[in-house]
């Protein structure tokens, strides 16, 4: 708090002689707030830099310059949970903001805007990459009907479907999200060849070989020539 003090003097002549009066008036008590004083004189007139920031699915940190007169307060918020303040929640005149971006366990891009000294901050954060593991990775069956495991491995958010062309194999279950398993089963292999197909997975091709059914066996027959024929006649 500051104290003013006023003081006005002027001087008097009259007809008769010159004489002069002093007047001083004098205020003691008029005060003023300093804060208050300098936002109505110097609006509090904010801004920031940068104005956004762009990040990796990785955990990440970054941080905000704030320019401002020196007696205008702001202060910095968050809306979500995965970006927290760090410092400079709250400030005065110029000053720094740090945040933390937690990691992105999600395929899904994500963004938010942070409120810093009445601007808006925007970040953008990318998603983790799809990947897939199976296993085993093929099988081979007999020519009977029989039915089979796929495992797959893969990030939670991360989708996956099953598909083939061949009729003679159905599935209990084509597609998951994350980990999962593909349940098959192949239909009795009428021919006594071989065949396979492909089931199709993010990735990774899945071999099916089913075995012919078995070639007929026939019991080895003996002709014995008949006593008193000629076969030469």
């Amino acid at each position: 708090m500051k104290q003013l003090l006023l003081a006005l003097a002027f001087s008097i002549t009259t007809a008769n002689a010159a004489q002069t009066f002093n007047v001083v008036t004098q205020w003691d008590n008029f005060k003023w707030d300093q804060d208050y004083w300098d936002s109505k004189t110097n609006a509090c007139n904010f801004s920031i830099t940068p104005s956004m920031g762009s990040y990796q699915e990785t955990t990440n940190s970054g941080s905000v310059s704030v320019t401002a007169p020196s007696s205008c307060q702001w202060t910095a918020t968050s809306a979500v949970p995965w970006v927290s303040i760090t410092t400079g929640q709250t400030g005065k005149g110029n000053g720094t903001v740090t945040y933390n971006v937690l990691a992105n366990q999600t395929p899904n891009a994500r963004q938010t805007t942070l409120t810093i000294a009445e601007q808006s901050f925007s970040i953008s954060q990318a998603g983790i990459k799809c990947s897939y593991v199976i296993y085993p990775t093929a099988k081979l069956h007999s020519a009977n009907i029989e039915s089979a495991n796929i495992t797959v491995t893969a990030p939670t958010g991360c989708t996956w479907n099953a598909t083939t062309n061949a009729t003679w194999l159905t599935f209990n279950n084509t597609s998951g999200n994350g980990n999962g398993k593909v349940t098959y089963t192949v239909t009795a292999n009428p021919s006594y060849d071989a065949r396979q197909t492909l089931i199709n997975l993010p990735n990774n091709p899945f071999n099916v070989s089913q075995a012919g059914k078995p070639q007929p066996t026939y019991p080895n027959i003996v002709v014995e020539p008949v006593e008193g024929l000629d076969f030469d006649k």
